[in-house]
């Protein structure tokens, strides 16, 4: 496992690169099928780096909840991602950036569930 995310970045852009240098390189050895697979999974791959690169840069967002109003740490978003995003009253919690904490923004309240 990566220890940091920096770490995990770099192992999935080596990942990427040698999915496409093994496509490249099979020519005429793999069936197109399995050629097709390899690129939508460089595709799939090149989705979660940008995701992961995105998560670098908002470092310091929180969830809120749209209902009490409650603040949570964002903390690990591939841990979320794969296990589910919080819940509070019965709502998912909603991602709110940086900047929107500095304006104080706050979304329209929702109503609790009866």
């Amino acid at each position: 496992m990566a220890d940091t995310a920096a770490e995990y970045l770099a192992r999935l852009e080596r990942i990427h690169d040698d999915l496409g240098w093994l496509r490249e390189q099979s020519g005429f050895n793999l069936s197109n099928q399995l050629r097709g697979s390899i690129g939508e999974l460089r595709g799939t791959l090149a989705v979660v780096i940008d995701t992961v690169r995105r998560v670098q840069q908002n470092a310091g967002h929180r969830l809120r909840c749209r209902v009490c109003g409650s603040e949570r740490r964002l903390g690990n978003v591939a841990n979320k991602l794969i296990n589910g995003w919080p819940k509070c009253c019965t709502y998912t919690m909603e991602w709110i950036t940086q900047g929107q904490i500095e304006r104080g923004e706050r979304p329209p309240p929702r109503r609790r569930l009866r």
